[in-house]
Formats: structure tokens, C-alpha cells, sequence
């Protein structure tokens, strides 16, 4: 079914079922010809862009430059079945930083969060919540510069993987017993000269929020509706730990 609704360009002849929209994903300008009727059905940012802002006209094609394609292919498999990969992470002291497969949670945030599919959000944030938990390890400077240089979800309100990184950031600078910090004393002091983080840092509430990431209720992080609810969690987790300094979340639909 998802080979008549999308597809990502890569030999000729291949088509699409029905009119189509083309979407330019990355620096490398990948190509993904997607039906349109069913693009504008499941993400509505795209029925804004295509029937409020040119509604005259017959654009067929999006460009998003920032955007990362092989995420935005998992995107596209996630309408579809309502499934993501497992999320693999793992940790070795001495590696600098946590490795992931199966995804790379930033990337996809940041499209998921662009397009506005919360429900997608949320689902990512429940899967990385527990991956650095079990690992009990947070983000390296590099990773946490990469996040706010992608601006994701720059100017609204502070939720999801932001308040994480903030989190995890906050209790590695006022822990001094905290064994596993990722960042050097000179790169913490060059990340708190970012106004991004600075300011981030500053709207964690009072409280757990402020001690230890690890107590957050699972809704914490969660992008709410106008009247502060989840939307509906559709799957349920299956996590396996096969090994010291590695995790892997697993969601499979209810």
C-alpha cells in the first residue's frame, strides 16, 4: 500500500497512483513523489501550504533544504502503518557520546515538529526518554549545538526534546557527583553563552524538573492541546536491554 501512496524517486519509470505532489528533502535535493490526496489528508500543515497559500495555482512541490530524507522516509512509513523503527541507543565510556540506530531522533524530531504531527512527537520523546535513562548518560556538546542550529521548535512553547536536553544539561552543571557528563568545563561555559540554551534553561519549572530527568512523568515533555491533553498514545512498548551500555524501545500498535 505505501508504494501506491509514495515514492522515493529513484528509477525511471516508477510512478505514484493519482495526482501528485513532489517533495525536495535535504541539501541534496531527494526526491519523494507523494499522492497528494493522501499527504494533504494526513499531515494538514501540507493542506495548508498547498490550499491556503496557493490556492490559484497549481504548486505541486515542496523544498525543504534542513530537512533530513532518510527521516523524512520514516516519516512517510509512520503514516502509513503508524509504526517506527526500533530505537537502538548505545553507550561506552569513552565514546564522547550517545550512538543511535533505527533512527536518529533530532533529524526526525525536526520534521515531525516542522510538519506538525505532535502525535509523531510524542511517540519519538517516549522512545528517547527511556534510552537515556537506562543508559544514564544525556547529550554531548556537539549534539546539543545540532539540535538548537536545526531551530526546532524555535519560538514556541518549551516542550519535548529542548526541555529534555535542558534537563539533562541542568543536572550536569549544578551535580558535581555526576560521573558521566559529556562536555568539558570550557564546553559547558561556551553553551551557556548561547542565548538559545541560556533561555531554555531558565524555563525549567521549579522542582523535579529541575533536580533529575529521569522522575518526569511520561507526559512531561508532550506537546498538549489547547486544553493541556495528549492526544492518544496508539501503541505500547516492548523494551529490550540485550546488553550492558545499549537499549533498544520497540512500539507495536495496541
Amino acid at each position: 500500500m505505501l508504494l501506491t501512496r509514495v515514492l522515493h524517486r529513484s528509477a525511471e519509470g516508477e510512478r505514484v497512483e493519482g495526482e501528485t505532489i513532489t517533495v525536495y528533502m535535504g541539501k541534496w535535493n531527494s526526491r519523494f513523489e507523494i499522492n497528494k490526496a493522501f499527504l494533504l489528508d494526513e499531515v494538514p500543515f501540507f493542506r495548508t501550504v498547498f490550499k491556503r497559500f496557493h490556492p490559484h495555482n497549481e504548486v505541486r512541490r515542496a523544498m525543504y533544504p534542513k530537512g533530513d530524507s532518510e527521516s523524512f522516509g520514516i516519516l512517510l512509513n509512520w503514516l502509513c502503518t503508524y509504526r517506527l523503527p526500533a530505537l537502538t541507543a548505545k553507550f561506552e565510556n569513552g565514546d564522547g557520546e550517545v550512538e543511535y540506530s533505527g533512527y536518529q531522533p533530532d533529524k526526525l524530531y525536526y520534521l515531525v515538529v516542522k510538519f506538525q504531527l505532535f502525535n509523531l512527537a510524542n511517540h519519538i520523546m517516549d522512545c528517547l526518554m527511556p534510552c537515556h535513562h537506562y543508559l544514564y548518560v544525556g547529550f554531548s556538546k556537539e549534539q546539543i549545538m545540532s539540535i538548537y542550529k536545526q531551530g526546532i521548535n524555535k519560538g514556541d512553547e518549551f516542550f519535548g526534546l529542548r526541555k529534555f536536553v535542558s534537563m539533562w544539561l541542568l543536572h550536569e552543571l549544578t551535580n558535581s557527583r555526576f560521573e558521566n557528563k559529556l562536555s568539558t568545563e570550557a564546553e559547558y561555559e561556551s553553551l551557556l553563552e548561547v542565548p538559545e540554551v541560556l533561555g531554555d534553561l531558565r524555563k525549567l519549572d521549579a522542582g523535579l524538573e529541575r533536580k533529575c530527568p529521569w522522575h518526569l512523568l511520561t507526559c512531561s515533555l508532550h506537546k498538549h492541546d489547547d486544553d493541556n491533553r495528549c492526544a492518544e498514545r496508539m501503541y505500547k512498548f516492548e523494551t529490550v536491554e540485550p546488553s550492558y551500555g545499549e537499549i533498544s524501545v520497540h512500539t507495536l500498535l495496541r
